[in-house]
């Protein structure tokens, strides 16, 4: 059986689970959380040593990882229109403005659609400190993982929204999951696509 290991990183430790099987039928085989001290946070390797040893007996076909949405500046921005190639052209200069302590090159902008039920569309634009992704790269790296994709914990938590069975939304629904240093809020559609996301500094541990 194939198995995945997924990882969610955090300025107090990191979560993991490891799933057996496939996207439609999988089973979690270990799950647990692991906390950091004030010297494993100032060096890079001591934290991927952690990494590594949980990772240890597990041989993944797959890495997922993940990085928290705190600190991470989110905006809604109206657009008049909602071709990705045009947004992608204007997303940039429309959040400017909102980095107030950073320069627009040292972040990494993506964006998606909002279903809000608005006339004109409604993008959820996330802006990542590019220093913070790298030191997640170098963790990585020096944990011996190549993850092919690294995603934030607000659109994690969307994915595993839609992936449970379920019947088909009629109404608004929110979920909320209170994780170790932040909170993270959903609200999807009629349709079951998100229509509201809010990350809150307030977590279980802080």
């Amino acid at each position: 059986m194939a198995n995945s290991l997924g990882i969610h990183i955090y300025s107090h430790g990191f979560d993991y689970v490891v799933l057996e099987g496939t996207a439609k039928r999988y089973s979690v085989i270990s799950a647990g959380s692991v906390a950091f001290s004030s010297s494993d946070v100032e060096d890079v390797k001591s934290i991927a040593k952690r990494h590594a040893e949980i990772s240890k007996g597990f041989k993944g076909n797959q890495i997922c990882l993940t990085l928290s949405s705190a600190a991470v500046l989110n905006r809604e921005l109206g657009l008049p229109f909602s071709n990705r190639d045009k947004v992608a052209q204007v997303i940039k200069f429309e959040i400017e403005s909102e980095l107030y302590h950073l320069d627009i090159e040292d972040v990494i902008v993506d964006f998606f659609e909002l279903d809000d039920g608005r006339a004109t569309s409604t993008m959820s634009v996330n802006a990542l400190n590019k220093t913070r992704l790298q030191t997640a790269l170098d963790i990585c790296d020096a944990a011996s993982f190549d993850p092919p994709l690294i995603d934030l914990s607000i659109s994690s938590l969307y994915s595993a929204l839609k992936s449970l069975p379920g019947d088909d939304v009629n109404d608004q629904e929110a979920y909320l999951h209170i994780g170790a240093e932040c909170s993270q809020l959903i609200v999807l559609s009629p349709g079951g696509q998100m229509c509201a996301t809010r990350t809150i500094p307030q977590g279980c541990l802080a």
